[in-house]
């Protein structure tokens, strides 16, 4: 466990609600969780890192107004995903987090209008919760820990030169039905370079699409066919160092809305190595590895 030290202007952000909240007191000396894992029952995810804001946001609030006020500290604070939070839960000793039940950012929809939650106090205490989005909870918030140091993550980038895939005629960046049912005609994918590793952490769509372009000029997220040609000759002398995971790409999904597509890195039960998931929620967080045209 390590102490992220940051210096921050104080200013303060405005909920919806109209209280006023001092950002800097928030966030404190943020603690890096380094490396914890993320206990899915068959899912052989490896470890990632995590920064958690020092202090939880002082008054207790909806699940609209706690994920607009993470978003208000800025740079990259959000709501934890269910996965985070229950980990939060059990280092509670360590990161410091009062008696009460606090938000997740899973939108569960079951029945609409319902977030995931978990319980830090009383006899039920580390209980998960599917509740209303009107109930007020506790907020801490965190973001993924991403080196300021780009070079890090490109090291020494992989070219891949042009090759061929048969596609959809109608596909496109954005996945639509009928992409599922048009013809297979054969199209080139442009040479492109891979980032020698991944960034580091899991981070949710926008996270993973903020973290790319941060690299500098050009790296973004692969599209679904460049990242199925990585899979494809993953383990090579070239190209390497891939997660058991699921990874972004690019590829956002019209079905449904908010949602784009993964490619599963790993065997699992139900789950096939090179398997796309076309309608991953943009809110889960999957592994990252940058690419760049040539």
């Amino acid at each position: 466990m390590k102490t992220l030290l940051v210096i921050s202007m104080l200013f303060t952000c405005y909920m919806g609600m109209g209280q006023a909240i001092n950002s800097a007191a928030v966030i404190g000396n943020p603690v890096k969780i380094d490396g914890f894992p993320n206990p899915q029952i068959g899912y052989p995810f490896a470890k990632q890192t995590l920064v958690v804001a020092q202090n939880s946001f002082p008054e207790r609030m909806n699940w609209d107004n706690a994920r607009r006020a993470c978003a208000q500290l800025g740079d990259g604070w959000r709501l934890p995903n269910k996965d985070e939070l229950n980990y939060l839960y059990y280092n509670r000793s360590t990161v410091v987090i009062a008696d009460t039940a606090y938000w997740t950012s899973l939108e569960t929809g079951f029945p609409p209008q319902f977030a995931a939650a978990q319980r830090f106090n009383g006899p039920l205490s580390g209980q998960k919760l599917n509740i209303n989005k009107t109930a007020i909870l506790g907020v801490r918030a965190v973001k993924p820990f991403i080196p300021s140091n780009s070079s890090e993550i490109i090291g020494k980038p992989v070219i891949i030169g042009s090759f061929v895939v048969a596609q959809g005629a109608q596909r496109g960046e954005r996945l639509s039905i009928d992409d599922l049912n048009a013809p297979k005609v054969p199209v080139t994918i442009g040479s492109f370079a891979v980032a020698e590793y991944d960034i580091p952490g899991r981070m949710n769509w926008d996270e993973a699409t903020k973290a790319c372009a941060q690299l500098g000029t050009g790296w973004r997220l692969p599209s679904r066919d460049e990242l199925n040609h990585l899979h494809n000759n993953r383990g090579t002398a070239v190209i390497g160092g891939f997660t058991n995971a699921f990874y972004w790409t690019s590829s956002a999904s019209d079905f449904p809305t908010k949602s784009a597509v993964s490619l599963s890195f790993f065997n699992a039960p139900g789950i096939q190595s090179g398997q796309q998931n076309p309608r991953d929620s943009k809110n889960l967080t999957w592994f990252v590895r940058a690419v760049k045209s040539l």
